[in-house]
């Protein structure tokens, strides 16, 4: 039996087929017969419109899956120069901490500080139970998830464009959002980007499906996958689990009425009501849910500063001092305008919507700040500014093509790929601006914008024209050069946070004996470096004492199996708020930890968080220092090893009498 389509209100039409045809009638677009010299693009870059506003799906061909299977080749590619080629000392580890505490009957929230929901947290859990304490196994589903999101990518971009430019925009995606410094592989941003992806795309097929039934179905699979992204990063998924069912209600109601927007709107709440329904049940019957509504959404927010400070810091932060990549972005996409309005001309109509005219005003509005702000001072330039100054032209362009696509929706031409256009765009953007809340500019704001911008940028909007062929070809080659930079800096650099780096992955020709370590390659004084910290703390502990490491340094936690002394895991600036850190000084000083290990963080990093965190006022993180100061007056150095590129780690012993 054939699903029973819904009616729309004010019509006698039965179905909604017969409203498409009723508008197929009024809008009907047909692409043109190529004329001599023109080049028939491929289907997926110009999709029919026959029936009015239902574009097909794309079939399963055998080059869109030779594409698939390209672009998860390419990635596992990447990926292996350097997943397990670098230790991550000023990160990795927190995320094991956590699924350690766990395993070990501790609550989240109400025995120890967790800024995050508790999604990664059962995920790191659960990996630790299959796989023990092995950073290799839980960087190797870090490996798999990063290939599962360039496929999620790539899958997406084919709705709307060809397979080639698919493919390259969806490497392009992948490597640049893979290229941020203190990336540990398996952290919470691939995972929060696979579930908003998977909810998107449910939503792109929620305004696709001419039957109300599916549209249902799709909803409430959509809302399901943005609620497990808000439980996974809040900012982040919240954003997507407040756009999807918005953008998507305000579509289904363009094409196909309220009545159809109303269960759309109500399908979208139901399927986000069970995975937050079941959390919250969880989190109340742990006796945490209290706590953690305080810690993710209230007191641990406020370590990132102010509400107005983090809304604000994708606007501000590329605009401060000695940073040029939000000026370059806008350059290049002004320029970018200019040449595809005056520098090419079609033989042909133009066939597609494309922003470039809302681009030019957003960029001569960018650039024009970003000269008065950086009159006068240096301009800094660094191997990582190109994926830089893609992140940024993600963010910009995106932005740029939903507002443009916005307009666009209200008038009568409308149609399905508008629509399709519309959603990514505003995904890619509303994603790249919550991400660079935490830090801007930053390489994983560029998934999966900047794919999307050189897919369209690569058809010139779809518009049929044999005369853009050499620009769409040298646009392939300024996406490869972006590549090969940027694979380069990460080989060079494969992680730098905080008051650790990690040499060159070239360098990494040593496995360590520890049991944690098995299959990570380190150099050589890496490896002295870390065994040497570990066995100090092994030597002058026993399994069931609890430690105390500063600032930033979980992955000795791991490396130990030792368990943190103080209320939270780490009390890093963005992540421990001042109320926080000064209560765990005065724990530090009350439980005396039989180790304390702490390496020194200069001057200017303190004042440089604080600058950017606290709005220049002290923090809590000086009240800290102060009592490790204070307290290690009346502990014995055992030891002190200075990693390459960082201050000396020292290790500090409590005698017992």
């Amino acid at each position: 039996m054939r699903p029973t389509a819904d009616r729309l209100p004010g019509r006698r039409m039965g179905s909604d087929q017969q409203h498409a045809s009723s508008i197929g009638n009024q809008i009907e677009v047909r692409p043109p017969t190529p004329r001599a010299g023109e080049i028939e693009l491929e289907p997926a870059s110009m999709p029919s419109f026959a029936d009015g506003i239902r574009v097909p799906l794309p079939k399963l061909t055998s080059q869109r899956l030779v594409g698939g299977i390209v672009v998860c080749a390419l990635t596992l590619l990447y990926m292996s120069l350097w997943w397990n080629r670098f230790l991550g000392g000023g990160s990795d580890g927190v995320l094991m901490v956590i699924g350690q505490k766990l395993l070990r009957g501790e609550t989240p929230y109400r025995d120890f500080f967790m800024v995050i929901p508790p999604v990664m947290a059962l995920k790191f859990a659960a990996m630790i139970r299959i796989f023990g304490s092995s950073i290799r196994a839980i960087r190797a589903v870090g490996v798999f998830d990063r290939v599962l999101l360039s496929l999620f990518v790539y899958i997406w971009i084919t709705r709307l464009f060809s397979t080639k430019s698919a493919a390259i925009g969806s490497i392009l995606s992948i490597i640049i959002f893979s290229g941020d410094i203190a990336d540990v592989v398996e952290y919470y941003p691939a995972d929060v980007a696979i579930w908003s992806l998977a909810a998107a795309y449910c939503a792109a097929n929620v305004i696709d499906s001419a039957y109300m039934n599916r549209r249902l179905g799709w909803a409430i699979l959509s809302g399901a996958l943005a609620a497990i992204a808000a439980l996974t990063k809040q900012s982040t998924g919240l954003g997507v689990l407040v756009l999807l069912p918005a953008v998507s209600g305000v579509l289904v109601f363009r094409f196909y009425g309220l009545r159809s927007a109303l269960k759309t709107f109500a399908g979208f709440g139901i399927g986000s009501a069970v995975p937050i329904a079941l959390a919250a049940t969880w989190l109340a019957r742990i006796g945490a849910l209290s706590a953690f509504l305080d810690q993710v959404f209230k007191e641990g927010a406020s370590s990132k500063g102010s509400l107005a400070a983090a809304l604000l810091r994708p606007v501000v932060q590329p605009l401060g001092r000695g940073k040029c990549e939000a000026s370059i972005a806008a350059l290049v996409l002004l320029i970018a305008w200019l040449f595809w309005r005056y520098g090419v001309k079609s033989t042909a109509e133009y066939q597609g919507p494309i922003a470039f005219h809302a681009i030019a005003g957003l960029c001569i509005f960018i650039a024009g700040m970003a000269l008065i702000v950086i009159l006068g001072t240096h301009i800094g330039f660094s191997a990582r500014t190109p994926q830089l100054v893609v992140a940024m032209i993600s963010l910009y362009g995106s932005g740029a093509v939903s507002v443009y696509s916005m307009f666009r929706c209200f008038k009568r031409s409308f149609n399905k790929r508008d629509a399709q256009l519309l959603l990514l765009s505003s995904f890619s953007f509303v994603t790249a601006y919550l991400v660079g809340m935490s830090w801007t500019p930053y390489e994983p704001m560029a998934l999966p914008g900047i794919g999307m911008l050189i897919c369209l940028a690569m058809s010139r909007g779809c518009s049929r024209s044999e005369t853009w062929r050499p620009v769409a070809c040298g646009l392939v080659v300024a996406a490869f050069a972006v590549i090969f930079f940027a694979v380069s800096f990460k080989l060079f650099l494969p992680f730098k946070w905080t008051t650790w780096s990690d040499r060159p992955v070239f360098f990494a020709t040593k496995t360590s004996q520890l049991a944690a370590l098995k299959g990570i390659h380190l150099p050589a004084d890496t490896v002295d470096s870390v065994e040497r910290i570990t066995d100090l703390i092994t030597s002058y502990s026993r399994p069931e004492d609890r430690i105390f490491v500063f600032p930033y340094l979980p992955l000795f936690f791991v490396l130990s199996a030792r368990m943190p002394a103080l209320f939270a895991i780490v009390h890093w600036f963005d992540v421990a708020p001042d109320r926080l850190c000064r209560e765990e000084a005065g724990r530090l000083l009350q439980t005396r930890p039989r180790i304390v290990v702490y390496q020194e963080i200069s001057s200017s990093m303190l004042l440089d968080n604080e600058i950017e965190f606290r709005a220049g006022r002290p923090s809590g993180q000086r009240d800290l220092i102060n009592a490790i100061k204070e307290l290690t007056k009346t502990y014995r150095l055992v030891g002190s090893v200075k990693p390459w590129g960082g201050n000396p780690i020292n290790v500090f012993v409590r005698d017992v009498r």
